[in-house]
């Protein structure tokens, strides 16, 4: 009898969990918001349970069945996981440098968000930016002091308290989000190129404890649907199409990556930095042990990314992101 019932589950359990990996993989791929208590768990976490209870089914009933599911589990989650694409490039980075064009215009990109009343500016500074986006900004005086220190006579600034972005150049048009969540900017080069520059800050619409609730789920629904028009909104509704202006959307999306919400962005034709030329442990929430990626840099086109990575700055419980990114404009 024992051995009937051992059979039977060798079969039933992998199969059923090969059943969850289907239904996981349709979801990711519609990304419908019904299911966004789904899509907003990493895949990774899907995989490792998968994998766990594939390991625990072949110890205790063995067959064939366990281990073919685990390995399309494993094989899945190697292959998918942007966690995995970015120690893959560094690893071959290390071995195998890539070289920049001696004449290639390189722009470097913090976007950094402060949680403490202590802004990283020493740490900020050591990074050499060229443009930072600063999120849960401190206040004006600070900052103009350090766009001071990092810029001199050739930096601006500007803050509508939760948000700032300080750069190299001159900004000649500015616009803020009704409740202080962006803030945009049209900032020009030495060279005459031109930037659209956006620094946000958008509510969470995070996986928690409680994302199997009717209430959280719900919840959750409403807030990527928001999330989603906001960005929509702050984009507008013109594609650039000049070859001498640029667009740069950065800061805490306080989404994961590869979530519906980033669809209006990848409609205007725009990148995500990290997925484009990351290196190491892209995530960057929490700081100490990053499980998420919920602030990213996406550029458009003209923009060319040659290498992101996150630091560790005091000061935040998330990790700042550092874009190495090659002005491309064409003549026209």
């Amino acid at each position: 009898m024992w051995r009937r019932i051992q059979k039977f589950l060798a079969s039933f359990i992998p199969a059923l969990v090969l059943l969850v990996y289907i239904g996981v993989m349709v979801c990711l791929l519609n990304r419908w918001d019904s299911m966004v208590a789904v899509t907003l768990i990493p895949f990774w976490a899907w995989a490792a349970a998968g994998m766990g209870v594939c390991l625990l089914s072949w110890i205790l009933f063995r067959g064939i069945a366990a281990p073919v599911v685990f390995t399309i589990w494993l094989v899945t989650a190697i292959g998918i996981s942007e966690e995995t694409h970015g120690l893959v490039r560094e690893l071959i980075q290390s071995v195998d440098p890539k070289t920049v064009p001696a004449d290639a215009e390189i722009l470097r990109v913090v976007s950094f968000h402060s949680t403490d009343e202590v802004t990283a500016y020493d740490e900020i500074a050591e990074l050499q930016p060229d443009i930072v986006l600063l999120q849960g900004a401190a206040r004006n005086e600070e900052i103009l002091e350090f766009s001071d220190r990092l810029f001199g006579m050739d930096g601006a600034y500007l803050s509508n308290g939760r948000n700032a972005i300080l750069a190299k150049g001159e900004f000649i048009n500015t616009q803020e989000a009704e409740e202080g969540e962006a803030i945009h900017a049209r900032l020009r080069l030495k060279n005459g190129f031109l930037i659209d520059i956006t620094s946000l800050q958008l509510p969470p619409c995070i996986p928690t404890r409680s994302i199997w609730k009717p209430k959280t789920w719900q919840h959750l629904t409403e807030r990527r649907k928001e999330n989603r028009s906001q960005l929509r909104l702050f984009l507008g509704e013109n594609q650039i199409t000049r070859s001498n202006t640029a667009r740069l959307v950065g800061g805490g999306f306080n989404t994961p990556a590869g979530d519906d919400i980033f669809r209006p962005l990848e409609s205007n034709q725009m990148s995500d930095a990290f997925k484009k030329a990351g290196e190491g442990w892209g995530n960057t929430y929490r700081a100490k042990y990053p499980i998420l990626r919920l602030d990213q840099i996406w550029v458009s086109d003209n923009l060319l990314p040659v290498k992101t990575t996150t630091a560790t700055l005091p000061g935040s419980d998330r990790r700042a992101v550092l874009s190495e990114l090659i002005i491309s404009a064409s003549e026209e």
